[in-house]
């Protein structure tokens, strides 16, 4: 089989190294590498540029088959992904618990055919699992590329070498993805990052790259453009590319306009060539080194990483993260050494035929064996332990918290209840007494939405609505059919989350000081104030208990390889309470100065000074450590009942049972 001429560049291998780092840098201490996610769209440009490249080279040479493309491609990919792939599901046979073993299966046939950011995308929603807990996450943006690779070589093969038509088919396709991509990323920003339709024009500025420039690799071509503009040229766009990695981190919409930042520095390094001031910097031997391993460096990482969080649970020890990335780069040498080298090495056509052949039938049975853990035909070790089981059952059984729902009663008014999805846990038990109500009901109406504090001044940057759908629950609140509303959240976010801001300020999204949160309570109180003084009966929920005790994931232990349960039955309420006492003094002291009621969830669930983490059966009484299994809110949130049972008109008195 003929290979199409071409010249080696290193600084590309360079490059290939800024992005790896980056990317494992940010899966690994996503604190201080807030913005490593971006390598990926690096990756992106230097595809683009190197796949159209040796494609346009093989056409113009009258010497491009799509059997030596996909044969290629074959080698390149496979060998190494065969690999972790086997790793990954001995691995989650040996730690995992059947919940998450079946989500591995699932994804591994979608690594396997190549359908990962499909997958990834349509589990993306407010109660998808932890993206540590998944380890083979990272292989979205493989998925991506292999999409590219379908569809693109049958396009350029179409123009027949005529570069003015790909030109066009390029501008074409690319203006498309990127207007796609600037519409869906404020309104859909999942299907913004995962689909290929919103990512190819990243991989189309790289194949604009490849047309305007066949020969950018020659050295002749450092003759056709001053030193002075490639330099240039070459400096800002590594500027560019840093100030990305500095300027982005989850706050941010991406990709959208921010991924021509760093998208555009990429092309500018590209396009420089070699012998510039960058370009010596990438070709410093360790920077190619890192480039030509990146690819098994980027596999492997991942999943060391993911499976420590899957041991650990919240808290990886920065000393085990540090120890799975000189793991992973151990590996990476090792498998580019040992398999990727071997089987990349120069072979008779019908051996290198014969190879690609034996390596896609071993990753179609990869992909089926995936397949069948996804179906439960192939179970982990762990299954057979029924208390894992009912702890495998807790997780992920959460409840949607998204949306406005009304439940009509029979008093001819209506209680309100606004939130996040801390509010929404309840639901399970208002439904149920409306199924049966032991007593009359008012209508039930609910504006609860998941990450979205009840605080109408607030927003956050990571929705971009939170501050209209509250502000739209309390001008309900103020009807005349309402005569009672509850607002209930997780209030410790107030003094966690880092992408919060007051609307109409013009600060950056961060996380909240105590003074802002004050002034921010003060507004909540003005607002609560309002509520009473035009008749409404004002409850404000505290906190519920929660914390790593109650995590199911945390209920195990793992000293033994093979999950085990482990857990303590009961806590103190101190202890359940702990990390919210002081948020929840300072929501009392709100609702104090409106003179409204408060209610302590704290009451319902810890009867006494003891919380259960685990009903009567032995299961788990939360999903994820903070939001209440429906079940166990139906069977055991009587007191609920109560908060409906209050007079509909106030009295001017606050209380707190």
């Amino acid at each position: 089989m003929i290979q199409p001429k071409h010249i080696y560049r290193p600084d590309i291998d360079g490059l290939r190294a800024v992005a790896v780092l980056a990317v494992v840098g940010f899966h690994a201490f996503p604190n201080t590498f807030p913005g490593g996610f971006i390598g990926v769209d690096v990756f992106f440009i230097i595809s683009g540029f190197l796949i159209t490249g040796i494609i346009l080279e093989a056409v113009d040479n009258g010497r491009f088959t799509f059997a030596d493309f996909y044969v290629r491609r074959a080698r390149r990919i496979f060998p190494a992904l065969v690999l972790v792939l086997v790793c990954c599901l001995l691995a989650g046979w040996l730690l995992m618990m059947p919940n998450d073993f079946l989500q591995l299966g699932k994804h591994t046939f979608g690594g396997a055919s190549f359908i990962s950011n499909i997958l990834y995308f349509f589990e993306a929603d407010y109660f998808d699992g932890d993206a540590g807990y998944k380890p083979l996450l990272h292989l979205w943006s493989l998925g991506v590329e292999e999409q590219y690779y379908l569809f693109w070589p049958v396009m350029l093969f179409f123009c027949r070498g005529n570069r003015s038509t790909a030109m066009r088919m390029i501008i074409g396709v690319g203006l498309a993805s990127f207007a796609l991509n600037i519409y869906l990323t404020p309104l859909a920003p999942e299907a913004a990052f995962y689909l290929p339709v919103t990512r190819f024009w990243e991989l189309m500025l790289g194949s604009a790259l490849a047309v305007l420039k066949p020969k950018l690799n020659l050295p002749a071509e450092t003759r056709e453009r001053p030193a002075l503009y490639r330099n240039v040229a070459a400096v800002l766009g590594a500027a560019a590319i840093v100030l990305a990695f500095v300027l982005l981190d989850a706050t941010k919409e991406f990709p959208g306009w921010w991924a021509l930042l760093v998208s555009a520095g990429t092309c500018a390094v590209i396009w420089a060539g070699p012998d510039t001031v960058v370009n010596r910097l990438l070709t410093w031997r360790p920077m190619v080194l890192i480039g030509l391993i990146s690819y098994p460096l980027y596999l492997w990482h991942w999943p060391l990483i993911s499976f420590s969080w899957n041991i650990y649970g919240w808290d990886v020890p920065k000393s085990v993260r540090v120890a799975m990335v000189v793991l992973s780069f151990l590996l990476a040498w090792l498998t580019y050494r040992f398999i990727e080298g071997p089987v990349r090495t120069r072979r008779p056509p019908a051996q290198v035929v014969g190879l690609a052949q034996g390596l896609t039938v071993a990753v179609a049975i990869i992909g089926a064996i995936g397949a069948l853990a996804y179906f439960s035909v192939l179970k982990p070790r762990s299954a057979g332990d029924p208390q894992i089981l009912a702890i495998a059952d807790a997780v992920k059984d959460g409840t949607s918290p998204e949306g406005v729902e009304t439940i009509r009663g029979t008093t001819g008014w209506t209680i309100l209840f606004i939130g996040d999805s801390h509010m929404a846990q309840y639901r399970p038990r208002l439904r149920q007494l409306a199924e049966a109500p032991p007593f009359e009901l008012p209508d039930i109406e609910l504006h609860t939405f998941g990450g979205c504090p009840p605080l109408p001044q607030l927003e956050r940057a990571i929705r971009g609505y939170c501050s209209k759908v509250m502000t739209t629950a309390f001008d309900r609140a103020a009807a005349m059919d309402v005569r009672t509303v509850v607002i209930g959240a997780a209030w410790i976010r107030l003094e966690t989350l880092s992408d919060l801001y007051v609307v109409g300020s013009d600060t950056q999204p961060h996380q909240l000081n105590d003074a802002e949160t004050d002034e921010v309570l003060m507004d909540f109180s003005a607002r609560l104030t309002h509520l009473r003084e035009a008749g409404k009966n004002v409850i404000v929920l505290t906190s519920s208990p929660g914390g790593p005790l109650f995590d199911p994931r945390m209920m195990v232990e793992r000293s033994h390889v093979t999950p085990r349960a482990h857990y303590r039955e009961f806590v103190s309420r101190a202890e359940a309470t702990q990390s919210t006492q002081y948020i929840d003094a300072k929501i009392r002291a709100a609702a104090g100065r409106a003179g409204v009621t408060v209610v302590e969830p704290s009451a319902w669930i810890c009867p006494g000074d003891r919380c259960r983490t685990v009903d009567t059966a032995g299961r788990p009484i939360s999903a994820d450590g903070w939001h209440m299994r429906p079940q166990f809110v139906r069977e055991n949130l009587q007191g609920l009942d109560g908060v409906l049972r209050m007079p509909p008109q106030l009295d001017g008195a606050a209380t707190s049972p």
